[in-house]
């Protein structure tokens, strides 16, 4: 029999899958979710989630089938509870923002009992794991975020057919910021009604989920809450102090094809901001026939082809000149035309953001900076001194650089304008269109920059609930 005064109470930090026994811990519910169900060819069921909050931490709750029934109604948001008889297991991250590294299961073997004493009401009501919204480019799309941020424009309510289902859905875009950058968030059906913050709000946001609309932009999910209150809190007050000042409007935009270093007002390009070069392959960077995705990624060369780092090209068109059979002049077919040719760049580059290794593409504009001269000078002066290819090589390895990429799927067939790692059949091609070399001299203030920004996201890895 459950007696909560002889009953010891286990601390929500302790739990490990390796605890044995069935430990009671006291904490109160929040972030509740709806009844979910599934319908696979090998089972079906139903489930609902909550949060689960004590001093030490906080801890997610999934209960399914008749933990459904017996315990949906009873537990409600605010409430403390005694729970008992649940199974501990690692967490996906990807599917809650929950600082911590293990989530519960609760099925018809769970014990729940209502906390009545006097001390219950000490108990945390909310914990976040407050990211800052730049942030949001180096996670993956679907991840579940907590935002503190100010409103800075509402739109009004409007409706749209979902094509996989034809069901209508109710809308309202707001956008938010604070001092690192800017996002979209969707917030859908029922939440359009509650949302009624204007701009310079500040808000404690839980549980957004990140996704790729017209490059990165959020949406409300069955957990999502917004806290007004949150205005008290020290970030707050200096974030409102920073709105007041600016309006918003002095940070990067995350969504709506936010122009990177490089980048024309195209249609056809897709701007992801800051990503790992991991993104390519878990997000699966230049797949759409379509479009063009563009990224930006700090990282190290540490290999250059130097077999081929330039080509003879017609001034005209830029496309590769063959040489006739005299040795002196060149042929254009493009151009049906004999030209002088102009030297342009195409080298390979293998880079590594410390973390994963690329193959990229260097063209015209990009080697000029990378080589510190134009294509035409460094033939001229490799002809005079055959070693300083190498020489240069040495000196531009391992220099931080800051990347602009585009991604787009090659598709194979023939291409004369191939780069030097060879052909490149059914898989993405990564083209260097921008760069700026973070060590050159007077951008001593844009490595601090890019240090701090550093810091940051691994801090939001590993910030306290």
């Amino acid at each position: 029999m459950f007696n909560p005064a002889t009953t010891p109470v286990q601390p929500i930090l302790s739990l490990t899958p390796f605890l044995g026994g069935k430990p009671w811990i006291k904490a109160r519910a929040v972030d509740k979710g709806e009844i979910r169900t599934w319908n696979k060819p090998t089972s079906t069921g139903k489930l609902f989630s909550c949060t689960l909050v004590d001093e030490s931490a906080s801890i997610r709750i999934t209960f399914f089938n008749e933990g459904v029934d017996q315990f949906f109604n009873m537990i409600s948001n605010g409430s403390v509870y005694y729970i008992s008889g649940f199974s501990i297991k690692n967490a996906n991250r990807r599917f809650s923002n929950v600082n911590n590294d293990y989530e519960l299961s609760g099925d018809r073997e769970t014990q729940v009992h209502l906390a009545r004493d006097a001390a219950s009401a000490m108990l945390p009501t909310q914990r976040y794991n407050f990211v800052p919204i730049h942030v949001l480019s180096h996670k993956e799309k679907g991840s579940v975020v907590d935002l503190l941020a100010v409103v800075i424009n509402v739109s009004d309510v409007s409706k749209i057919t979902q094509k996989a289902t034809g069901n209508e859905l109710t809308k309202k875009t707001v956008t938010i910021a604070d001092t690192t950058a800017s996002v979209e968030l969707t917030v859908w059906n029922e939440e359009c009604e509650r949302f009624t913050y204007g701009p310079g709000t500040v808000l404690a946001m839980k549980c957004l989920r990140l996704g790729d609309f017209d490059g990165l932009s959020l949406g409300t999910t069955r957990e999502t809450s917004f806290d007004a209150s949150a205005e008290s809190m020290p970030d707050a007050a200096k974030l409102k102090q920073w709105y007041a000042s600016t309006g918003g409007t002095t940070v990067a935009k995350l969504t709506t094809g936010r122009k990177m270093m490089g980048d024309s007002e195209n249609s056809n390009f897709r701007n992801h901001g800051r990503k790992f070069l991991s993104a390519v392959e878990s997000e699966r960077l230049g797949r759409t026939p379509e479009k063009t995705d563009c990224f930006e990624c700090v990282c190290v060369p540490t290999f250059v082809r130097t077999e081929n780092v330039w080509y003879d090209s017609c001034p005209k068109c830029n496309k590769k000149v063959t040489p006739m059979a005299d040795g002196r002049h060149f042929r254009c077919e493009k151009c049906n035309a004999d030209v002088i040719p102009e030297p342009r760049y195409l080298c390979s580059i293998q880079a590594s953001d410390n973390v994963t290794t690329q193959w990229m593409t260097l063209f015209n504009e990009a080697g000029d900076v990378f080589w510190g001269m134009k294509a035409s000078q460094l033939k001229e002066k490799s002809q005079a001194n055959p070693t300083l290819l190498t020489q240069l090589t040495s000196q531009r390895l391992h220099v931080p650089l800051l990347l602009s990429i585009r991604a787009k799927e090659d598709r194979g067939g023939p291409n004369m304008d191939m780069a030097a790692d060879g052909p490149q059949q059914d898989r993405v091609r990564l083209t260097v269109n921008k760069i700026q070399d973070l060590l050159v001299a007077n951008k001593s203030e844009r490595l601090i920059e890019e240090s701090r920004k550093l810091i940051e996201v691994i801090s939001a890895y590993h910030a306290p609930a």
